[in-house]
């Protein structure tokens, strides 16, 4: 709506996009590593293209939600290394070791499947499943549910991980 709007002389997307990022990253703390003007450099033609229906016969947003939703779902696995300096509740603490990744990893995405959390932490699914194993052992993480429609539930942080 802010560019809808338009109410500065210059400056009003990125002054938009930086909204947008913020309230996203109070919802969860993986968007305020995710570079919104990235995600829209990638796809800068699609980007144009849905403010422009947004904005066709009566403001309506769904074209320029719906280009986002799109470029932030395909590119979420992206930034999750880069996420893993912040913990979900918002505490900063220095992330070094593997199974306090996965557990950032998990709370942002709960469904996340062994594959994935490897493809995102540059790991093997295998090494995946070890720490999977020990953080369950340790009472840190559950998983809620069977192995192909459930999630995984952080119990407690991990902090002397």
């Amino acid at each position: 709506m802010l560019e809808h709007i338009h109410p500065f002389r210059d400056g009003n997307g990125r002054i938009g996009r930086l909204w947008q990022t913020l309230i996203l990253s109070k919802w969860n703390p993986l968007f305020a590593w995710m570079p919104v003007e990235t995600l829209i450099h990638y796809n800068q033609a699609l980007y144009y293209k849905a403010l422009q229906d947004s904005h066709e016969h009566d403001v309506n947003c769904r074209p320029f939600v719906d280009l986002m939703l799109d470029a932030i779902h395909s590119s979420r696995y992206k930034y999750v290394d880069i996420a893993t300096e912040t913990v979900a509740e918002g505490e900063h603490v220095p992330v070094n070791s593997l199974p306090q990744r996965i557990l950032i990893l998990l709370r942002a995405n709960p469904q996340a499947t062994a594959q994935k959390m490897a493809l995102a932490l540059g790991v093997t699914d295998k090494t995946i499943k070890r720490h999977l194993k020990t953080l369950r052992e340790q009472g840190i993480l559950k998983r809620i549910g069977s192995d192909k429609t459930g999630h995984w539930e952080v119990v407690k942080t991990g902090e002397t991980l």
